[in-house]
């Protein structure tokens, strides 16, 4: 039996429940880029890939076509690497994550849900970011 985590406005309910409903494991893309120090485990179900390489982290986005990608990036990086993947129609989401520096996420992206200060708020957003996304994707098939 798996456990869920799920983020209702600053509420935290994890469920016992089996995850049928929740999105396929490998349709979904994590990564990171310049983010150190992740506890993998919050985004358990999920398969979280880190990058250190700026090259790297753009040629696996940018290669990746069969999967909704979310993306955590350093703020202190972002403005280098955001403008190159933005338009990359599987990206769903970015989220960047502080260095020390808090830059402006306006001009870098719609796709920029915020810049996080705790990561563990950062990654409970993202885990109901693809619950959500999951299930509008569902309630358009059943119309």
């Amino acid at each position: 039996m798996s456990v869920a985590l799920f983020r209702h406005d600053r509420f935290v309910f994890r469920s016992e429940e089996p995850l049928e409903d929740q999105p396929r494991v490998e349709t979904i893309m994590i990564a990171s880029y310049q983010v150190e120090h992740l506890d993998e485990q919050l985004f358990s179900p999920y398969r979280l890939r880190t990058f250190d390489n700026s090259f790297e982290f753009i040629a696996e986005t940018l290669a990746t076509e069969d999967k909704s990608i979310y993306l955590i990036v350093a703020c202190d990086t972002a403005q280098s690497v955001i403008p190159i993947v933005d338009d990359h129609h599987c990206i769903e989401a970015i989220y960047l994550y502080k260095g020390e520096n808090i830059v402006s996420t306006t001009p870098l992206a719609e796709k920029v849900k915020g810049c996080y200060t705790d990561f563990r708020i950062l990654a409970n957003q993202l885990m109901h970011d693809i619950q959500f996304t999951h299930e509008n994707c569902q309630r358009s098939l059943d119309l």
